[in-house]
């Protein structure tokens, strides 16, 4: 799946030479979309680590989606570092901003258990896809439906939502993460159209695409694990979960996200499982090393030098840090 650049100096002329066009777009945005109205998304939650900093902003790594009052879903390369210490985990939720100074109702709460799914491939992103059981309950409205094999709630060409607090452009730097949560539309896609380039070699029906083909519009580093969902008459339908994708909103590059119609079985199991069994506990997911992570640190030119000088992998998790 990941595609390795050969020649260092090639590569780096391709990175200066489209170092414009990534810089252009400075708008504040989660790449082509815009600010999200305050309370739109209730189920929308962020995923915090208290050792990074003392503010929400540098605090936050990675989304979720509230499913009920004491469970997110979120994708498991985001808590790779936390299955057996998660006691530095905090999910922020209530609040579309990432400040000390937030006010309102907004709930800071503890994570008591870690559901990593078995099957979690670091390499190919294969069941990217994890839970997060809650010390308390959160008393807001979670997403109104998980999408279900046969009752999916989308088809090809389906405009979906993106949300998330992700950088704004690519390549990342510590001045393109917003403060506020940010909304985008993006099309489904076939897996077949986005699977149509080498560096996408190998999707499978565990996951799905959504984007343009003239790029533009996209999730990028720090919205991994939150949510890709589809409005309903009842509300929102979660069909999927930021995983990773090929830079950020490049053109022929789509988002790939975790199909959650697949897994809608093994997030009752674990819910099930959590709910009468108590106490904190993890379940450490396979897989091998790999992938890229975007930090929210360092400058774009320190960001290239430093994937050049490992071989140039560009399939990226989209974690903040």
């Amino acid at each position: 799946m990941l595609k390795k650049v050969k020649l260092l100096l090639a590569g780096l002329s391709v990175l200066f030479a489209v170092m414009p066009a990534f810089a252009a777009d400075t708008e504040g945005r989660i790449i082509g979309g815009s600010a999200a109205a305050d309370g739109a998304y209730p189920f929308m939650v962020a995923i915090l680590d208290t050792s990074k900093g003392s503010s929400e902003l540098s605090q936050q790594f990675c989304g979720g989606t509230l499913i009920a009052s004491q469970w997110v879903v979120t994708a498991a390369h985001c808590l790779e570092d936390y299955l057996t210490d998660f006691s530095k985990l905090r999910v922020l939720a209530g609040t579309n901003t990432l400040s000390s100074s937030t006010s309102g109702t907004n709930y800071t709460v503890r994570v008591s258990a870690v559901y990593s799914h078995e099957n979690y491939n670091s390499v190919t992103f294969d069941s990217d896809i994890a839970l997060l059981k809650l010390n308390t309950a959160i008393p807001l409205s979670p997403i109104s439906r998980i999408s279900s094999s046969g009752n999916t709630g989308f088809t090809v060409g389906t405009l979906a939502t993106v949300t998330g607090w992700g950088s704004t452009v690519y390549p990342v730097n510590p001045h393109t993460y917003p403060t506020d949560l940010m909304e985008v539309d993006v099309p489904v896609v076939a897996n077949s159209v986005c699977d149509d380039v080498p560096e996408y070699n190998g999707l499978n029906d565990n996951m799905l695409c959504a984007g343009y083909a003239e790029g533009g519009k996209d999730s990028c580093q720090g919205d991994s694990g939150g949510p890709l969902f589809v409005q309903e008459s009842s509300g929102y339908a979660l069909i999927g979960i930021v995983s990773n994708g090929y830079m950020c909103a490049q053109p022929n590059y789509y988002g790939v996200y975790t199909k959650v119609a697949n897994y809608k079985s093994w997030i009752d199991s674990k819910m099930s499982s959590g709910s009468s069994g108590g106490g904190d506990s993890s379940d450490n997911g396979g897989g091998g090393g790999g992938g890229c992570s975007a930090s929210k640190d360092g400058s774009p030119l320190a960001f290239i030098l430093m994937l050049s000088a490992a071989g140039i992998y560009f399939i990226v998790r989209r974690k903040g840090a």
